[in-house]
This record gives C-alpha cells, structure tokens and sequence, in this order.
C-alpha cells in the first residue's frame, strides 16, 4: 500500500487508472502462501455454486480464489489509495477541461536542446531546459534504463554527476525510479496541426 502510494506521485500526468480490488488467483504467489500474507483458508468462490452444480464446485479449484483473513484491515489500509486514485482523476479532468487536450507533462526536442512542460492544477505551467548530456540522458531513459546502463552509455561523464542528475529528475517527477531502473515520464508534444 505504501510503495503505491509513493508510485502514484509520479502518474498525475496520464490517464488515471481504475482501481480494482484484490482478487486471489489460482497459483499466485498469495495462494501459494497463504499463512505469509494473514490469510486462514482459502477455498473456491461462492459465485461458482450459482453457475455449476456441487460435484463440479467441489472436485475443481477454480482461477478465482476466496479466502477468509483480515478483509476489514485490508479494506482499511488501502482507503488512502483510493482517495489518491479521486484526486488523480480531479486533477486530470481539471486539467482536460475545454478543446484544448494538451499532455500534462510533455517535451519537444530541439536537437541540441530538450525543453519539458509540466502542466500545473496551481499555477502556471514549469519548463525545464535540457542541454547536452542531460538531453541525451533524457531521451535515453525513454524506455526504463537500468544506472548500470545509463552510466555505461555515458561513459565520458563522470558517475558522479549522472546520479545527481538522475535524482533531481525523480525530485521533479519528470523521472520515476525503481530500485536502480529510471524512466523518463514526459511525452513527446504532438505538433499542434496549425503549424505543419
């Protein structure tokens, strides 16, 4: 719950997502260790006795699982989650409203230069200019990079410089981080038709 909520601070930009209940499925790892995650017993849904008859339910395990454990903490714990999913779409249709749908957070490459706009519910719109090695840095963390990677394909800049920068990017949100995996988040700005 609490690496989802951290996660959540850098998708403000797309799309919100539905949020879909915890469901236990045949073979996933909760299944498959049901005691680890405070789960009592685990047993066929009741929904499948209303389409088959009893010696199907009891001779097959089905895909949908249903258990007995902790539901009300479980529904407790994730209640921040969901009021984070209300804001995100608060947000996003705030920012969508009138014909104008412009991306949230999105650059444009000037080739030797990178300009990024990230759109704002309080004020106006930041631009962040990227020059040289942080452009190329950028447009390089456009599929997730591993610091590995980065620092190997960087190699002529020292890595003391490159994680700083990194990490400034993901204090922004202009970069999200996975253990030692970076992405970059803006997407390229669609040309406006009036200027082809």
């Amino acid at each position: 719950m609490a690496e989802t909520l951290q996660n959540l601070e850098f998708t403000f930009s797309f799309r919100p997502l539905r949020m879909v209940q915890f469901w236990l499925g045949l073979g996933s790892s909760v299944w498959q260790d049901p005691k680890s995650f405070g789960i009592k017993a685990v047993f066929n849904h009741g929904n499948y006795a209303c389409i088959f008859p009893p010696d199907i339910v009891e001779s097959i395990q089905f895909t949908i699982q249903a258990y007995r454990g902790d539901l009300g903490y479980q529904k407790r714990i994730w209640q921040p989650v969901k009021k984070k999913l209300k804001d995100w779409e608060k947000a996003y249709a705030k920012l969508h409203q009138g014909t104008k749908h412009e991306n949230i957070l999105s650059f444009r490459d000037g080739r030797s230069f990178l300009i990024i706009r990230q759109r704002r519910l309080d004020g106006e719109p930041l631009t962040h200019r990227l020059e040289g090695t942080s452009r190329a840095i950028y447009l390089f963390c456009q599929k997730h990079r591993a610091l590995k990677r980065i620092i190997d394909r960087f190699s002529s800049v020292p890595s003391d410089r490159i994680e700083p920068f990194l990490k400034m990017m993901v204090d922004k949100k202009l970069m999200f981080r996975e253990n030692d995996r970076y992405l970059s988040l803006a997407v390229p700005e669609r040309p406006n038709p009036l200027e082809i």
